[in-house]
Formats: C-alpha cells, sequence, structure tokens
C-alpha cells in the first residue's frame, strides 16, 4: 500500500505496523533519511543486509534468513538494496507467507512506470512504499519539522523553509546533515537562520557552483563567468547545453519578479511568488540582479539563450566555445 504524504508521520513512528516497507525514488538522499527513520524507530532488531539480485533470482536466501531466530533478538530486519524494477514470482510467494514478525525493507532508487516490484508492494496489504522525489516538498517540510521536534529545536516557519530550499539544492543526505546540524548547536535549542549558513554547505568550493554561475552572468562579469563556466564543463562534466538551461531558468525567474513589480507587486512580495522558493543565500544578489536589467533586456537575453540551444544541437562544432563566445557577445556587457 501507498503510504503519502499525511500518513508518512504515523507510518515512520510505528514502522512495524506493517510486516515491511518499499523506499525509493530520485531524491536519494530523502529516501537515506527515511531508512534511517524506520531503522531508528524499529526498536530490537538485529539487521541483515541483502542483494535483491541474488535473493531474486534465490528467494530460498531470503526464506532461511526469515526461518531463522537470531541469538541476540528475536527479529530480524532485512534490508534488501539494490532492488530493480522487476521482481520474480518465487520472490513474492516468499514475501507473501512469510512469518515470525521479522520486517523486511526494500530500498531502491527511481523505479518505471511499470514497474512489477512497485505494482506488488503498492498492491500489498502487509507492505508499504514511500516515494522520495524532489518535488515532493510537502513531504521534505514534514521530514523537517519532525526531526527538529523530535530533537526538541526551538525553530520558526522561516528556518523550516530555509532548510527545505537547502536541501532541495543539495545532494547531501537529509539524515546524516540534520544530525551534524544539531551536534552543531549542541546544548542551544534555539535555532537562528546563521546556523545553517556557519553549519551547512552545498559545496566543498563555494566559488564554482551553479549559483556562482547565474550570478557572474547577471552581474555581468564576463571574466568570472568564463572562469567558472571552464570549471563546471572541463571539471564537474556539465554539458553547455545543461548550462544554457540553468542560466536560462534563473533569467526566466527575474523576468517574473519583474513583470509581477511591474503589475504594482512591491519586489519581496514578487520574489515570495517564486516557485520553487529562493535560496536565501541568494537573495542579496537575486536582489542586485533585479536592478541590472529592464525587461526588454531580459527578453533578448532569453531569445539569445533559445538560440544558442538550437545552434548547439545542430552543430558538431565545440560547444563549451559556441557558449562562451555567445554569450560573451550578447548584449549583457557594461
Amino acid at each position: 500500500m501507498q503510504v503519502t504524504p499525511p500518513k508518512i508521520k504515523k507510518f515512520l513512528e510505528k514502522p512495524d505496523t506493517l510486516r515491511g516497507v518499499l523506499i525509493y525514488g530520485s531524491d536519494s538522499s530523502r529516501v537515506d533519511f527515511f531508512v534511517q527513520e524506520v531503522i531508528a524507530n524499529l526498536g530490537k532488531y538485529s539487521v541483515q543486509v541483502m542483494d535483491f539480485a541474488i535473493v531474486n533470482k534465490s528467494p530460498d536466501l531470503l526464506l532461511s534468513e526469515l526461518a531463522n531466530i537470531s541469538m541476540f533478538t528475536g527479529k530480524k530486519l532485512i534490508k534488501l538494496i539494490n532492488v530493480s524494477g522487476s521482481i520474480s514470482k518465487e520472490l513474492k510467494n516468499v514475501l507473501d507467507y512469510s512469518k515470525g514478525g521479522h520486517y523486511v525493507m526494500m530500498i531502491a532508487s527511481d523505479l518505471p512506470y511499470n514497474s512489477t516490484t512497485k505494482s506488488y508492494m503498492e498492491s500489498s496489504k502487509i507492505f508499504g512504499v514511500i516515494a522520495c522525489y524532489k518535488d515532493s516538498r510537502i513531504n521534505l517540510y514534514d521530514v523537517i519539522l519532525n526531526y527538529l521536534k523530535q530533537n526538541d529545536i526551538k525553530y520558526t516557519n522561516e528556518i523550516v523553509y530555509r532548510l527545505q530550499s537547502y536541501f532541495n539544492h543539495s545532494k547531501l543526505p537529509i539524515h546524516s546533515e540534520l544530525e551534524k546540524l544539531v551536534l552543531y548547536l549542541g546544548k542551544r535549542k534555539d535555532f537562528k537562520p546563521a546556523d545553517i549558513e556557519l553549519c551547512l554547505s552545498t559545496s566543498s568550493n563555494d566559488y564554482v557552483t551553479l549559483d556562482s554561475l547565474c550570478s557572474a552572468i547577471a552581474s555581468k562579469d564576463m571574466a568570472r563567468f568564463i572562469k567558472i563556466s571552464d570549471t563546471l564543463i572541463l571539471q564537474e562534466n556539465f554539458s553547455p547545453i545543461a548550462l544554457i538551461r540553468i542560466i536560462s531558468n534563473y533569467f526566466l525567474r527575474l523576468e517574473n519578479v519583474l513583470l509581477l513589480m511591474k503589475n504594482g507587486m512591491s519586489e519581496q512580495a514578487a520574489i515570495n511568488q517564486l516557485n520553487p522558493p529562493l535560496f536565501f543565500k541568494q537573495l542579496q544578489s537575486f536582489k542586485s540582479h533585479l536592478k541590472n536589467f529592464q525587461l526588454s533586456e531580459l527578453k533578448q537575453i532569453l531569445e539569445i539563450l533559445i538560440n544558442l540551444e538550437v545552434t548547439c544541437k545542430k552543430t558538431d562544432l565545440d560547444h563549451r566555445m559556441i557558449f562562451q563566445h555567445a554569450l560573451q557577445m550578447a548584449d549583457t556587457g557594461p
């Protein structure tokens, strides 16, 4: 059965109301968090890790583990890792008729829409399914909120929204990052916005990031743009087309805010309308970039970026050279 966002909190508090759970999705940090929460709330279970590919071919191996009683604890938690989209009929039979109060946790990255593994777990009455995707903001908000409450951390809605924004931009595991934050606070229980910036970091190299690339373009700093884009393309393996789309998205956000301001909305109110929300570290630079452009300029730059992507797709020439040259020649200079 699917464990929907409104039911996740209740399920995590007592995961053994079911016999097991499938946790999957493209957001690996959220998958990691839910895995850790289920393990923490199961209590006295001995943990056995098994590879799904092996168990899927030889279900008797899982049956043997479920049939044996641990010498140290009465119950076992079987973690099936590297779960794939297909599940054998024999493995379904083992899962359907396993007894003894043991718990089966299946962990997967993203699964296809026609996955037989996912379909089996969703149709089951004894197993739960939690999907983890970055666009599921209610999920992430609740995850952060519950963790802060469990650790008696005083917070405001602003704090939770900032952490939510941070994790939507970060590939780091949520659980370990929140643990790091609690350790950083120590005996303090009052969580301040500055603690996020002081404790957590989205990159080991704060200079070379996608945010700094967009900032260099919007600030009309072409020398900085060349340096950052070279690093992202040559060292971080970003394609020029991917960077064009990221930059286009940033200028679209600038355009949306200016359009709202043109219609009478205040600057901050217009920024608050952005979806996803603007990361708090970007706020001051974003406001300065709004002052750098007129709506007509933004329209021209967006047209250049669209044409640039088409050009890159149609030619076998060096995309990096085309990308950098076109933006240098664009009307973004002082």
